[in-house]
């Protein structure tokens, strides 16, 4: 049987694991963190966070500066920074 967690893949698959904008929004509201919270966590504004968790590519800004972000937030989070922002980069290259 495989688990799940958020869109991401902890079986023996060799597919990349898709952390998406509303993975990233699941683990945040699981620990009960507002959008408000994570931005005074991160020093990230609320819009971006907004943006990021609606996989609004085309309103993000260039992908190192994103790449950043999400890493941040990925940290607050408690998960893993770099496959959260290599992932997430990876599917806004996708669009």
């Amino acid at each position: 049987m495989q688990e799940q967690i958020g869109t991401s893949s902890v079986s023996g698959s060799l597919s990349p694991p898709q952390w998406s904008g509303a993975s990233l929004r699941y683990a945040r509201e699981a620990l009960a963190i507002s959008v408000t919270g994570l931005a005074a966590l991160t020093n990230i504004r609320p819009s971006l966070i907004e943006l990021i968790e609606a996989d609004s590519f085309d309103s993000l800004p260039a992908p190192a500066y994103t790449r950043a972000r999400i890493a941040q937030i990925a940290r607050v989070l408690r998960l893993p920074e770099d496959e959260v922002a290599q992932s997430y980069l990876y599917r806004m290259t996708l669009v």
